[in-house]
């Protein structure tokens, strides 16, 4: 089962190897489906804008004004809060021009 929570983060790799994470978003959708079912999400940044979709449905549309995200790098991350063990199997990741 899952809390139906979100989060968008901007990671930055420092050269000593750490990472520093910055929360862009967060927020909850009904959208997401809970436990053994598949969800598809998808992400469409062009310009500053930033689209976030759970199964299709727009979840959360949002300016981003502090980081300029015109290129980098994605990462895509699971976790629980309170339930062990926690079992996720990723199908596949696209990156794509929108």
């Amino acid at each position: 089962a899952n809390n139906g929570l979100f989060w968008i983060f901007h990671a930055i790799i420092r050269a000593d190897g750490n990472v520093i994470y910055t929360e862009i978003a967060d927020g909850g959708s009904n959208k997401i489906k809970a436990g053994k079912e598949t969800n598809t999400y998808s992400i469409i940044c062009n310009e500053r804008t930033l689209s976030l979709f759970i199964n299709g449905h727009e979840t959360r549309v949002l300016e981003e004004n502090n980081y300029v995200l015109r290129d980098g790098q994605i990462g895509v991350s699971v976790s629980s809060f309170d339930v062990l063990p926690v079992k996720v199997e990723i199908d596949s990741v696209t990156i794509s021009q929108p």
